[in-house]
């Protein structure tokens, strides 16, 4: 029985990484992506959405979700995994920018250290070179970060509300014969489309606009998949603005 029960643990993890990748497919090794990682503990879901930038195609990354039942009780979202993922990322696409939101989630109860902040400081400090400094999130100060998105602040959270707006603006635009028709695609996983499907208007008391949010606080139906797709897309248009100024300045080419 425990035979049976590993094999089809593993046939089930096989599947699911087939099922991944294969949104991965039509991005080659020289497209530039984006990339925006939300983290979380034990309760929402922890993912990272990619988004090629000369289109706006997104596809989910990786994504880390608490099981049902017994296990669930004990379930963190396992670190170690998470940075194989962004190893593999790295490997495999051309990252121009990255960005995470690391939550306020701490690693230990009586320990005031952040879950994730050490992970993206490894991030940091292993990709520095790689990641455009024009395209980090802090780019000068004593809070320098090439990957550190923190959402909390006004300026950010403003800027990501506004590409929640612009995000579902162009999922329902029409054709001219009055029919959906989306300005960009996403690769489908059913994660992701699950994850959008459970988000819900949220009104931004400060009238800042209409973002998105689950349905309540503990709520088993997650949208952590879709915050990093409106994500994506938000740094996606940020490293397009500052190609743009770069190439009236300058007369570069970048594609």
């Amino acid at each position: 029985a425990v035979k049976q029960e590993v094999a089809e643990l593993r046939r089930t993890v096989s599947e699911s990484r087939l099922i991944l990748e294969a949104g991965w497919q039509p991005v080659s090794e020289n497209d530039p992506i984006v990339a925006f990682f939300d983290g979380s503990k034990t309760d929402d879901s922890t993912a990272i959405v990619g988004c090629r930038v000369s289109d706006g195609y997104c596809f989910l990354i990786g994504v880390w979700q608490k099981p049902k039942g017994e296990a669930g009780k004990t379930w963190k979202a396992p670190r170690a995994a998470v940075d194989t993922r962004v190893n593999q990322m790295f490997d495999r696409f051309n990252v121009v920018a990255f960005w995470g939101d690391p939550s306020h989630a701490k690693d230990d109860e009586e320990d005031e250290a952040s879950y994730w902040m050490p992970m993206l400081d490894k991030w940091m400090q292993k990709y520095k070179d790689v990641l455009d400094p024009k395209h980090w999130p802090v780019k000068s100060g004593l809070r320098k970060h090439a990957v550190n998105f923190d959402m909390t602040s006004a300026d950010r959270t403003k800027a990501f509300i506004e590409a929640a707006e612009q995000t579902v603006e162009d999922f329902e635009t029409l054709n001219d014969i009055e029919e959906f028709e989306p300005t960009f695609q996403i690769d489908g996983h059913p994660v992701l489309v699950t994850h959008l499907k459970n988000a819900i208007k949220h009104y931004d008391p400060r009238g800042w606009g209409i973002s998105l949010t689950k349905e309540g606080k503990d709520s088993p139906r997650k949208i952590d998949a879709a915050v990093c797709l409106v994500g994506a897309r938000m740094l996606r248009r940020i490293v397009l603005n500052l190609h743009e100024e770069e190439t009236e300045d300058e007369g570069e080419i970048w594609f």
